[in-house]
């Protein structure tokens, strides 16, 4: 189920989306401190769980999202680094500004220093990394700047408080399991919290080797515990699964006994020749 991932709701609704360090909004990306946006997610999955009853209920994007997330026509003449990235992606809303107040944190200092990168960047003759070991670094690459690195601390409430509010709206009988990413930090999610408000999470495992998926899910499993649901996530898109032994290595790990499902993305957008791999992929 996309909770806040959807540009129509957005160009319908500005004023429920997320928004830079300057005002612009993000049309695609409904933002989880606004109370609108909060009340429709809490409906959607509450009208899903209740009129269907399905056993388990998968949330997509109920947090941030990137900067660089395929809007109309998207082009970047500036060379954005990682970290430019992220810092166009953090929202300063009046939602946001107004809980993070609410909270101790003033916003609108980090909103001032953000800003103020961002047009460094802009005005570079070339890209040039302010954290050259960012994402690597984690958030600990703010600790210089206080007021940011309390803000992006504070960033994980308003997603975290969301998935708690969906669990509990959610059908009793309905597992709730976020679908999350490596680095899901970046976009506010807090594994360690989330696992402990939902059921579980899925964890992408997208451009990765079988090693690393093996170690996804080792730390997922760590994080969450020996409780909750714990997924594996493939894309099954080209060249990344670009043959069917491929895509069993990358498998294989989701295959160990601790890890209860695997999701593949997506069918809609594969040849179905290639939907035939999942079949050798998975045991009989």
């Amino acid at each position: 189920t996309v909770c806040l991932h959807n540009t129509r709701l957005g160009m319908l609704h500005p004023q429920a989306v997320t928004r830079n360090a300057f005002g612009d909004a993000n049309y695609y990306n409904l933002c989880p401190s606004h109370p609108d946006a909060r009340a429709y997610v809490r409906a959607l999955v509450a009208d899903v769980t209740h009129s269907y009853r399905p056993d388990r209920i998968e949330l997509e994007s109920p947090s941030f999202m990137g900067f660089a997330h395929e809007y109309h026509h998207e082009k970047d003449g500036v060379g954005l680094t990682p970290e430019d990235d992220f810092l166009l992606s953090l929202c300063f809303c009046p939602s946001c500004l107004a809980r993070a107040a609410g909270a101790g944190i003033d916003g609108e200092a980090a909103r001032k220093r953000v800003g103020q990168w961002i047009v460094e960047t802009c005005e570079r003759a070339v890209p040039e990394r302010r954290f050259p070991d960012f994402p690597a670094s984690g958030l600990d690459a703010f600790l210089p700047w206080p007021e940011l690195h309390a803000y992006l601390i504070w960033r994980f409430e308003p997603v975290t408080s969301l998935v708690a509010e969906l669990r509990e709206v959610a059908h009793p009988a309905t597992k709730v399991v976020i679908i999350d990413l490596k680095d899901g930090w970046l976009g506010g999610c807090d594994l360690a919290a989330l696992g402990k408000v939902c059921d579980g999470a899925i964890l992408c495992a997208y451009d990765m080797q079988a090693g690393d998926v093996a170690s996804l899910m080792a730390a997922g499993r760590a994080t969450l515990g020996s409780e909750k649901f714990l997924g594996a996530g493939y894309r099954l898109f080209y060249p990344e699964m670009a043959a069917p032994d491929i895509l069993a290595a990358k498998v294989k790990p989701a295959l160990a006994p601790d890890v209860d499902g695997i999701n593949f993305y997506n069918y809609g957008l594969v040849p179905a020749a290639r939907l035939d791999w999942i079949g050798g992929a998975l045991p009989v």
